[in-house]
């Protein structure tokens, strides 16, 4: 599914039970705090592993930016 600004807002700052973990698109995803914190993240797969690299938070960096920025990095 892939993520909207409207659907990060809501989820920004709302308390959770546990953390969420939701997919983009090539390899970009999000993740949700339990206090709410939402942070961009970048997925990928080296030697044999599964690795991942914080791009940003929200709502300092809109989800283009963290689109763009997962452009460059792949």
């Amino acid at each position: 599914m892939v993520l909207t600004e409207s659907w990060l807002k809501a989820q920004y700052g709302k308390a959770k039970t546990k953390e969420l973990v939701k997919a983009d698109r090539d390899g970009l995803c999000v993740r949700v705090s339990p206090k709410g914190k939402v942070t961009y993240s970048l997925r990928y797969s080296y030697a044999g592993g599964r690795k991942r690299v914080d791009l940003g938070s929200y709502p300092l960096m809109s989800l283009k930016e963290a689109r763009g920025r997962s452009a460059q990095a792949s």
